[in-house]
């Protein structure tokens, strides 16, 4: 298998295996962190969406590596500045510099975006915002993205703890609106397996057929939630 091909599983698995802790913290009555979680369900949707529509694959490989490297070094840097910063040698440092400069340059060869962009937008040119709004719409964005930062950042404290008993909650109007996102998300795998399938030319797969229609059913129980 091409890396290029192998890279639309990566994705996607890490899509479906996100919606799967998801779906544990909720079968288990935790409802903190989900939303935060549907969050980077979004960001990947997006990668896969970018990626396997693009004709330049190989770009997006090419900005994933290095963003990574890059990432890992300006954590270390940090490290490096801190007041720790004694407990390493002169050589470790250089080293660690040489590293995000490699990265760094990678980068800005090949990329007009900053490094400091996330790596799907780097490698398509385009923020993550103009992305969404190519392959979904307004509401589908602040649903699954925008709303749910103030849970990240986070800015939903109130929201996320009854202040009487120190639990955890999520309102009724937050828990139909993660109810939508993971009907949204398990309709977007759908599509996804569904152009892995088509593209490998294997549609046909009964296995294939058997795993459709069991998200099927298990979309229409969702639904059902939201009813």
């Amino acid at each position: 298998m091409r890396d290029e091909d192998a890279f639309l599983f990566l994705i996607v698995g890490n899509i479906n295996l996100r919606l799967n802790t998801i779906f544990f913290l909720l079968e288990n009555g935790i409802t903190d962190g989900v939303l935060p979680l549907q969050r980077t369900v979004f960001e990947m949707q997006i990668a896969f969406k970018a990626y396997s529509n693009s004709e330049k694959k190989e770009d997006f490989l090419q900005a994933y590596f290095s963003k990574k490297g890059f990432e890992s070094s300006i954590k270390w840097e940090k490290v490096l500045n801190s007041d720790d910063s004694n407990l390493f040698s002169k050589e470790e440092r250089e080293k660690l510099a040489d590293f995000k400069n490699d990265y760094e340059k990678s980068i800005k060869e090949r990329f007009t975006m900053s490094p400091y962009k996330i790596w799907y937008e780097i490698a398509s040119d385009k923020s993550l915002k103009v992305l969404s709004d190519t392959f979904y719409n307004g509401i589908e964005y602040f649903s699954n993205y925008d709303e749910l930062s103030n849970w990240v950042h986070p800015q939903r404290l109130e929201e996320n703890l009854n202040a009487t008993n120190l639990t955890q909650r999520l309102p009724d109007e937050y828990l139909n609106l993660l109810i939508g996102s993971l009907m949204w998300d398990i309709k977007n795998l759908v599509d996804d397996v569904a152009f892995i399938a088509n593209h490998y030319k294997v549609s046909q797969s009964q296995p294939l057929f058997n795993y459709g229609k069991n998200i099927e059913e298990f979309s229409k129980k969702l639904g059902e939630l939201a009813k």
